[in-house]
Parts: C-alpha cells; structure tokens; sequence
C-alpha cells in the first residue's frame, strides 16, 4: 500500500515531503491508514495525545521527541553561523538531546518539581524515552511534558529577553501549571 516511506528524512537535506505516493494524491484518509497500520507511529501518537496537557505543551512534546526544536544545532543545520552554547547552563552545546537529559538546570528544574510532587521515576533513560514509555504513568509523562516545555520557554526568555528566572521559579510556574490542569 503507498503511504509515506517509515523513516525519517535526511537531516542534512532542506525539509520537504517524502511520500512514496505523489503530493497530489496524499489525503488525510493515506495518513490516517499509515498511522494506524505502523504500530510505532500509532503507539508515539496514542502516548503523547493521551497526556492531559496544553495543547500548546503537545505541540511542543512532539518536537522535542523528533528533534524539530529550534535548537542552535538545528539552526546551524540549516546554514545559520551561531556560537552554540546552552543558554541554560553555559556550559555546552545547545541541543534538544542536552537541553532534556544532560542540561544541569533542566535536572534541578526536575529534581525541585519531583520533589515537591513526591515524585520519582527510577531509571536514567532520555527524557525522549520516558515520554512513550508505556510503563510510566500519565502523570509522570504529563510532568515531564510540562517541565521540558517551562524550561523550553526559559531558554527562549534567556536568548530574546535577556532576562534570567530561578530553578525555584520555574518550579512555581510549572506547578502552578500543574495544578491548573488537576486541581486534585
């Protein structure tokens, strides 16, 4: 059956549709049958829309789960001369992989809300991974979702603002997020 081709595109190549079927003739009727007949593309679905967060927060867990954030190494990807250097932390270069897994204030920014939230997930996997870990709660994910996102937007206030917030303030905004979507 044509569909769309079930691996990502070249990253080095300008962004363009790779279809095995004409543009003309992909219709969300051909996408909908490639997501439910690929069982990874459903399953990534099904996790991330099934979180109880902003849409705003799902749009951005998307890009971050396939690296399409507007990171200073996917801009130099794209021809752009940056000195690339983590806005949060200093101390390396900016990528989506850096910015959710290895970033030290992103870990704080965690570590504080998983505290305050009694909250603890036991392993060392990529933020990426526990987002469609199918043994990780809901709760855990949403969290997770809405941390990477909060910390997301303090990296862009840093870059075009200027202007630099706590670890403790994020974890202000994001609980107050939180507790906005669940009142329990």
């Amino acid at each position: 059956m044509p569909g769309l081709l079930p691996y990502p595109p070249n990253q080095t190549l300008p962004d363009q549709i790779h279809s095995e079927i004409s543009p003309d003739q992909l219709t969300s009727s051909s996408v909908y049958k490639f997501i439910n007949l690929n069982p990874k593309v459903n399953s990534e679905i099904y996790h991330i829309l099934s979180l109880e967060i902003p849409p705003r927060v799902l749009t951005f867990t998307w890009q971050l789960l396939h690296d399409k954030l507007a990171t200073i190494d996917n801009l130099q990807l794209r021809g752009m001369t940056l000195v690339n250097r983590c806005p949060l932390c200093l101390l390396a270069c900016e990528s989506a992989t850096h910015l959710a897994n290895h970033c030290p204030f992103f870990l704080e920014v965690k570590q504080l809300v998983f505290n305050s939230l009694a909250l603890t997930i036991q392993t060392t996997a990529p933020t990426q991974s526990l987002l469609v870990d199918q043994t990780i709660s809901q709760k855990h994910k949403g969290i997770l979702a809405i941390i990477c996102y909060i910390v997301w937007r303090e990296r862009c206030t840093r870059i075009f603002k200027n202007c630099t917030n706590t670890a403790s303030f994020l974890k202000a905004l994001i609980l107050e997020e939180w507790c906005t979507l669940h009142p329990n």
